[in-house]
């Protein structure tokens, strides 16, 4: 198979200044294959003999990814503001400090399979017809469309459909990427 992958990366970092210390770091970058291991989905194309059909996102295509962390060393202790001596309270709660981070992130490529109508056996993937948006009318926030009484939707259904017997689907794969992964925390 083959794979074309293209990254830009940034970061900026400051050290610890008056307690401070912070991070932030982003990454565009765009991977395509026109395979997919076993490992991490199926490894059969839809028609064997048409591998430029396959070529997409990859699996492990993230396009946007931002990390954002920060440390403050609490003024309380030795060398702060606070019970800056020897004594045993300075020691016992001195020294400490809060930390936080966030990552947000694109969500992941899938596909949209149909039943496979094309005659062509049995061991292969199967591809959904495009017809139209995927995503014509679908929900921004995942509140809407997450859970089983969501009034929304992620997906617009009607943007696909089964392709005729003895046919492939027209669909690429991977061609639409999961929500947006959010990861806040502290410490």
């Amino acid at each position: 198979g083959n794979t074309d992958y293209n990254a830009l990366e940034l970061s900026l970092k400051r050290n610890f200044v008056r307690g401070l210390m912070y991070q932030v770091s982003y990454t565009w970058s765009h991977n395509m294959a026109d395979f997919v291991d076993n490992l991490t989905g199926g490894s059969t194309p839809q028609n064997a003999y048409d591998y430029r059909h396959e070529m997409s996102n990859s699996a492990q295509d993230v396009r946007h990814r931002f990390v954002g962390s920060a440390s403050w060393m609490l003024p309380i202790g030795r060398g702060g503001l606070v019970l800056n001596n020897d004594s045993m309270a300075s020691k016992l709660i001195g020294g400490w400090q809060a930390n936080a981070i966030v990552s947000l992130q694109t969500g992941i490529p899938f596909d949209v399979s149909a039943s496979d109508l094309s005659d062509t056996g049995s061991n292969h993937a199967a591809y959904a017809d495009c017809d139209g948006n995927a995503f014509a009318g679908a929900s921004k926030s995942p509140s809407q469309y997450a859970g089983s009484n969501a009034p929304g939707f992620f997906i617009n259904v009607n943007a696909f459909s089964q392709p005729a017997l003895g046919t492939f689907g027209t669909c690429r794969p991977r061609s639409w990427h999961g929500p947006l992964l959010r990861v806040p925390d502290h410490a």
